[in-house]
């Protein structure tokens, strides 16, 4: 599947182009002041009729700062790259300085070590002082998954590039927690990707964990009293209470676990009144708000700090 991967992760890359400006910086590269990404052509080929030479890159970003501008070439990896990256990939680059007429650089997302080490090569061009290396991102080197920003993107692209453990159980509940705050254009996509790219031994646990606690049973349960409430007493009123009843209880419940799992996975300490806390909240917004503070956070004071 490495052509389902390797698109996977263009079109994440694609849909946002933030999480390149993340990338670049986790790199060690710096953007113009004020620079805000915009997705350029990624066909690179020369115009000039002598040079019909296709230049098809994965994806190219133009970066428009407050006093000049920059081109970003981004190919994905996901094997030791050939003797052919080695000749296209300078071309990239100088094509991208031309076609754009300001300076260019490579971001390489590397999805496995081999992906890794093979692409921080340095590439001898032979014109003294023009080796070329690009930047290089992926697999180990990007920001931890989970958190505020592009929290399931991150965690998708670290499931994708072999950098995310999915043998523990609370592994696998952070994986999931993480990518539920996916728009829900994206939602299903994602859990596709991590149930096809886990590892064999995970994914059937994966499953599991998908139909057992990423579900709300409580909403099925409280509609089902609704409606038999409804038709004893004959009103309408009783299945709207009980569906109305049912989602909310669905909600806070599904909020809870959430954030259970989110301070396991971030090491914070849950004794038995945070616990009971959490449980007795029916409030799905105030559980939501919890949650968010408990991915960036470090103690359970900052996570529940009134």
């Amino acid at each position: 599947m490495p052509g389902l991967k390797h698109q996977s992760i263009v079109q994440i890359l694609r849909d946002e182009p933030q999480l390149v400006v993340m990338l670049l910086g986790q790199s060690g590269f710096r953007l113009p002041s004020g620079a805000i990404p915009v997705i350029a052509d990624s066909d690179l080929s020369h115009r000039d009729p002598g040079m019909l030479k296709e230049l098809l890159t994965d994806n190219v970003f133009l970066f428009q700062g407050m006093h000049e501008r920059v081109a970003v070439v981004v190919e994905v990896q996901t094997y030791r790259p050939d003797h052919k990256r080695e000749l296209t990939w300078p071309c990239y680059v100088t094509s991208a300085r031309a076609v754009h007429d300001c300076k260019a650089y490579m971001l390489v997302f590397a999805a496995s070590r081999d992906a890794v080490m093979g692409s921080e090569r340095v590439i001898e061009i032979g014109q003294p002082g023009f080796d070329f290396r690009p930047f290089v991102t992926g697999h180990r080197r990007m920001p931890p998954p989970g958190g505020a920003l592009w929290g399931p993107e991150l965690m998708v692209l670290h499931v994708l590039a072999g950098s995310f453990d999915l043998s523990s159980h609370v592994a696998r509940m952070f994986a999931l927690a993480s990518i539920a705050a996916a728009h829900p254009d994206r939602y299903d996509r994602y859990v596709h990707l991590i149930r096809t790219f886990a590892p064999r031994h995970a994914r059937e646990n994966l499953e599991k964990l998908m139909e057992d606690h990423f579900k709300d049973p409580f909403i099925d349960r409280w509609r089902e009293q609704g409606l038999e409430q409804g038709l004893e007493q004959g009103l309408e009123q009783g299945l709207e209470q009980g569906l109305e009843q049912g989602k909310q209880l669905g909600r806070a419940e599904g909020a809870a676990r959430l954030l259970l799992t989110i301070l396991a996975a971030r090491g914070i300490a849950i004794v038995d009144q945070i616990r009971t806390r959490i449980n007795e909240c029916a409030d799905p917004e105030q559980l939501n708000r919890w949650a968010t503070r408990a991915a960036t956070s470090t103690t359970s004071d900052e996570v529940f700090a009134s």
